[in-house]
């Protein structure tokens, strides 16, 4: 789900998470300062051991998106000693090829969720080849868990985050078949608008890769908009809940059709050791080739049924054209993204 960013693959502490759980730096996280990787996107964004997926990253300059970037993908493959900080261990950092997995780099970037998934970075019991005696991995807050990717842009190294469909840990066999019964693997958000609103209140709406033009120091208000996802089980609604099944409500569920923004998922509550039913947060991550962004993170908290988030940005006063990037991620990994071109025009 996080994209964890270190510049060096031999620094072990200079982590960016591009979330809202970003540390607190003295700098503006809104402006692209160098080539990086600012996102990717896994088809599908959850998969089962041995299932096949697709990757693609966005890669940007202080120029704009990189079309042509040259980046090097593997899956980490290794048990993190219990003495290192961090998320993946540092012989994954390093690429490793004995802690990794190579993917080809081949577009579309296609690779195999690794047959081990669940034992290295799951719940299932791990393998002690290492020489250390490991344990299974801890659930995420979503109840989930995941495989690492680890993608390099020359010596800047990247970690995906890629949920694994895993069974569960502490549970009873009762609770177990009731989750595989009920639990619906995640789908990708979709940004289904992007709106433009001027000071005058006039609002345009805006395309992937739509040139706006602004008036130097113009303020405007930007709004990112994803489908609303039904939260009661409706037969005919075209999504099945997890209180819904192919007996009952066919139509919908048949293919198990999901939702394209804060979807319903269950989980699996260790305190309380019972299935519960829970709603994705959704977040999105603003970020451009200048200043002018008023707020790099905004989102939308679980319990809030609003499908828009909304930032403002303040045009430069000189003409030219900048790059905008707006990156929309659901709580359990999903994740897509829009480019809009800004031009400022006396």
């Amino acid at each position: 789900m996080e994209l964890l960013t270190r510049r060096s693959a031999l620094s072990v502490l200079s982590i960016a998470l591009l979330t809202g759980c970003v540390p607190d730096f003295d700098v503006d996280e809104t402006i692209i300062v160098a080539d990086q990787i600012i996102a990717v996107n896994a088809d599908p964004p959850e998969a089962a051991a041995g299932d096949p997926v697709e990757y693609t990253a966005l890669v940007v300059s202080p120029d704009g998106t990189i079309t042509d970037a040259r980046l090097n993908w593997k899956h980490c493959q290794d048990i993190k000693p219990q003495a290192e900080l961090g998320p993946v261990s540092a012989r994954c950092v390093q690429g490793d090829p004995e802690a990794t997995l190579p993917i080809s780099a081949a577009e579309p970037v296609s690779a195999t969720m690794p047959i081990d998934a669940c034992r290295y970075y799951g719940p299932d019991s791990p393998p002690t080849s290492t020489g250390e005696a490991g344990r299974p991995a801890d659930p995420d807050v979503t109840g989930g868990y995941r495989q690492p990717v680890r993608v390099a842009l020359g010596d800047s190294v990247s970690f995906y985050e890629h949920r694994i469909s895993c069974g569960l840990a502490g549970a009873s066999q009762e609770q177990s078949a009731d989750f595989r019964r009920r639990t619906r693997r995640n789908r990708n958000p979709d940004i289904d608008q992007m709106l433009i609103v001027r000071a005058d209140g006039t609002e345009e709406e805006a395309r992937n890769n739509d040139l706006i033009t602004l008036a130097p120091g113009e303020e405007i208000e930007l709004v990112v908009r994803w489908p609303e996802c039904p939260t009661e089980a409706v037969c005919g609604d075209g999504v099945c809940l997890p209180d819904e099944n192919a007996e009952d409500c066919r139509d919908d569920c048949r293919l198990l059709r999901t939702c394209e923004g804060a979807e319903t998922y269950v989980a699996f509550d260790p305190l309380e050791r019972v299935v519960v039913t829970r709603r994705e947060s959704m977040r999105v991550a603003w970020l451009a080739t200048q200043p002018g962004l008023v707020q790099p993170r905004t989102g939308v908290a679980a319990d809030d049924t609003a499908t828009e988030s909304r930032n403002r940005f303040v045009a430069p006063t000189t003409p030219g054209v900048l790059s905008l990037y707006v990156v929309l991620r659901d709580e359990r990994g999903g994740t897509t993204w829009q480019t809009l071109q800004l031009e400022v025009v006396p």
